[in-house]
């Protein structure tokens, strides 16, 4: 059956396919993020960003992949995942660091206590943000504020390497249109 499907989708073609290259290739990659790195993105990559508390990032992590991906088996442990983020730092150059901070504000007062957060150096005080990210019943998650949507459900990489206007792989199958996603737009 697969072989059928791939006989009658290809038959047009006369020679093989070539390799991707540049931008046929970064689109491909882009398709394939993981929604821990899809997660890192929104977070690290908001303007302004200057910290966000470990337990704060683990909770929007396990919200974020029970919506992206259900189907996964689950999250990973907190201190896994606080390496992986580290790791991630590390990889991508982003300077932010792991560490203890100074926070004001928290609970409506001004007394200072610390927290484990990532960070962008060079401030020693920090005001409390745990309500920009928080995520729970009755509360909009932050990925759903920003301009940009965050991709919930996977591309069909077919679509995009061939230039055609990308289709969700769910809605491929069942010939509906798709709700524009982050990943649409960036293609």
């Amino acid at each position: 059956m697969w072989l059928h499907y791939l006989i009658q989708r290809w038959q047009h073609l006369e020679h093989a396919p070539v390799g991707l290259h540049s931008d046929d290739y970064k689109a491909l990659l882009e398709t394939q993020k993981s929604p821990f790195e899809d997660l890192m993105e929104l977070v690290f990559g908001q303007e302004g960003f200057t910290h966000i508390e470990g337990q704060t990032l683990y909770e929007a992590y396990k919200a974020y992949l029970g919506e992206t991906n259900p189907a996964a088996r689950g999250a990973v442990k907190r201190n896994t995942f606080y390496e992986q983020v580290r790791v991630w730092h590390k990889k991508n150059q982003t300077g932010v660091q792991w560490g203890k901070i100074k926070v004001s504000g928290r609970g409506g007062t001004v007394v200072v206590t610390t927290a484990h957060a990532f960070f962008v150096p060079g401030r020693t005080l920090f005001q409390d943000n745990r309500d920009e990210y928080k995520v729970g019943p009755g509360t909009v998650p932050f990925w759903h504020q920003l301009p940009v949507e965050p991709r919930v459900k996977l591309a069909n990489p077919v679509d995009v390497v061939f230039g055609e206007e990308p289709k969700l792989i769910e809605e491929a199958i069942a010939g509906e249109v798709p709700r524009k996603s982050r990943f649409a737009s960036s293609v």
